[in-house]
């Protein structure tokens, strides 16, 4: 059994105005000032040195994607995990590190 809708009967004096209503309060949201324009579009697109949903690898000029926990790519998590075994920090390692070129399927579109 579902639960009543606790906002429904604000609406039941008109409810043919709840859609036309809710869709006026997404689209004003939408075109706010806060609003990330990234989301306003049709296509999301987000780029790789997002500050939020970043999703390129860390290591400057590395151009494959990082993965959610460590936010280096595969290969350079490994090499830091070698690196911090033998004293190193991270600082130093994200300078020296090797910049790998993109997979295929990771190219940021123009």
């Amino acid at each position: 059994m579902s639960r009543p809708d606790p906002v429904f009967p604000f609406f039941l004096d008109h409810p043919a105005r709840v859609t036309s209503d809710r869709l006026e309060l997404l689209t004003a949201l939408v075109n706010g000032p806060r609003f990330d324009p990234m989301f306003r579009g049709d296509l999301l697109v987000v780029p790789p040195d997002h500050p939020v949903y970043r999703w390129q690898c860390r290591v400057g000029g590395c151009e494959r994607p990082g993965q959610h926990h460590v936010e280096l790519c595969f290969q350079q998590d490994r090499e830091w995990a070698e690196a911090r075994a033998s004293g190193g920090n991270q600082a130093e390692f994200l300078e020296a590190a090797t910049r790998r070129q993109h997979a295929g399927w990771s190219r940021f579109p123009a």
